[in-house]
């Protein structure tokens, strides 16, 4: 400690270093030797075969890389790292920040990489092994694209977007990209999909795909959510595991954002579809949890469809409550307020507070801090004599679920002669809505956009139905699908098989068809 031998004790889990008294706020250094075996956290890879390479990487998340470094390794602490690392010459090495130097000491070379901005243990990271590198520029930012020895021409497929991403976030946020380079790893026998390490994303080589299979494997949605993590996740981190939905469901939002952008505006619902889909089948068949929690053993268990898509749909729907400017000027804000610390929910709310002027209390307390989501089941009929609609939407949702929530609702109805949208605000467990409509509708579709997290259920006919089918909205023609797939009737099969081989018609609801 200091230059100085100090007295310890090890009990296979906690270093306890002996000090005299040290005044809070007090600078010391404490250099460690040691040696490890590591359990987790650093793994080496042997070659398989004639064709394989040597490749040592490292996962941390979420407390894994004290496996194999004496270290501090909770989210709520950020520090500056310097690594040296010596590896045969053959081997190529990267690591967080920049790369200062390389030399060579016989049969070694030494890889002298520093980060100088602060980040959470878990984010320390390195990759090493025989790879196929290529370079590239975004404005002063160096992109590196590494993947294993033979790849090299798969490189683009999986990574020329990377510009384009980090183009299309820093204009959402307006927030520059806050490191001074990225580099995207492919390693072997990777145990996740993905890992945001700063400077340094970590992804498995089973997104590289050669051009047979292009036409219909993308890894944009991978390469941007990890992207997205280096600001949600990366400048800022979650405090704790309970939180951790900071920075999965930004990740995941942005990433369905972006793909809206590459491919359309019925990719970005369809992306919304799948969320939902997702944590429908986790809430139904495991388990219901508030968003934000306390209740776990291990962190990994939080690392869920809760943490994943459910928070993306709730960052949606606060999208729509407060406006598209406001919410990009919340994540703005919240980037700046607290780049390069820890947070919470709390910090979020009162980020969102302050951009607004609201009390949004409401809002957290009905999505974040408490289970469930709102099912919404939806009746009409129209007067024929008084020419109104009447549209019934009774809040349906399970007893473990908030009692009655508020949102913003809009109904696109479609006549012979138009199709018209009304808005209206959710309040009450029943509510009834009066619409003047001069002719009878053909179908009535609550939430067409997809612009809240909700699950619609609308009790219609089977001609009210088919007629569904030609809807405008992605997302109403897929409900019909689902819908239309529990009537049996062979107007219904006919309905589906003229779906299914329209190909005029987007590939989700082609899908949603041939399932049906």
């Amino acid at each position: 400690m200091n230059g100085s031998s100090t007295k310890y004790t090890y009990n296979g889990k906690k270093l306890a270093i002996n000090t005299e008294a040290i005044e809070p706020g007090t600078s010391f250094k404490i250099d460690i030797m040691y040696s490890a075996y590591p359990k987790k956290g650093l793994y080496f890879v042997k070659p398989k075969g004639k064709g394989g390479y040597l490749q040592v990487w490292s996962q941390g998340e979420p407390e894994d890389n004290r496996y194999w470094i004496p270290i501090y390794d909770y989210p709520n602490m950020k520090f500056t790292c310097d690594l040296k690392i010596y590896a045969p010459k053959m081997l190529t090495v990267f690591a967080n920040g920049e790369l200062k130097e390389v030399r060579e000491e016989g049969e070694w070379k030494v890889w002298h990489w520093v980060m100088d901005q602060p980040i959470a243990s878990y984010l320390i990271a390195i990759a090493i092994g025989e790879f196929d590198v290529k370079e590239t520029m975004y404005k002063d930012i160096k992109l590196t694209y590494a993947v294993p020895k033979g790849r090299g021409e798969d490189i683009d497929r999986s990574f020329s977007n990377t510009p384009d991403m980090l183009k299309f976030f820093e204009e959402f946020l307006m927030y520059k990209y806050p490191w001074k380079n990225y580099k995207q790893v492919c390693v072997s026998e990777f145990i996740v999909g993905g890992m945001e390490n700063t400077t340094l994303t970590m992804l498995t080589e089973l997104t590289l795909h050669d051009e047979k299979a292009h036409a219909e494997f993308e890894s944009e949605p991978l390469v941007s959510h990890e992207l997205a993590h280096q600001w949600f996740g990366d400048l800022i981190t979650t405090k704790d595991w309970g939180n951790i939905w900071l920075n999965e469901s930004f990740a995941t939002y942005l990433e369905a954002l972006y793909m809206g952008h590459l491919k359309g505006e019925d990719r970005f619902i369809c992306e919304l579809i799948s969320f939902l889909d997702s944590y429908l089948r986790e809430y139904s068949t495991r388990y219901s949890r508030p968003i934000m929690t306390r209740v776990y053993k291990y962190p990994e268990e939080v690392f869920d469809a809760h943490s994943y898509p459910k928070g993306a749909l709730v960052l949606h729907t606060l999208r729509t409550i407060v406006g598209d400017d406001k919410f990009r000027e919340i994540l703005r804000k919240f980037l700046e307020k607290h780049a390069f610390s820890s947070v919470d929910t709390e910090d979020f709310r009162k980020v969102s507070e302050e951009v607004t002027g609201e009390d949004l209390e409401w809002f957290f307390d009905q999505y974040i801090y408490n289970a469930g989501h709102p099912e919404l089941t939806v009746r009409y009929s129209y007067d024929a004599e008084r020419k109104v609609l009447r549209v019934s939407i009774t809040q349906t949702q399970k007893e473990d679920c908030w009692d009655v929530y508020k949102m913003p609702i809009e109904i696109l109805i479609k006549t012979e002669k138009e199709t018209k949208l009304e808005k209206f605000w959710l309040s009450e467990k029943e509510q009834t809505l009066y619409i003047p409509l001069d002719e009878p509708p053909e179908y009535i579709c609550v939430d067409p956009k997809f612009k809240v997290f909700a699950v619609i259920t609308e009790e219609e006919e089977l001609e009210q139905l088919i007629k569904k089918l030609k809807c405008t909205s992605i997302y109403c023609r897929i409900r019909a699908i689902r819908n239309l797939s529990k009537k049996i009737s062979d107007r219904a099969v006919e309905a589906l098989k003229e779906k299914l081989l329209d190909e005029s018609e987007y590939w989700m609801a082609r899908s949603e068809a041939a399932k049906a």
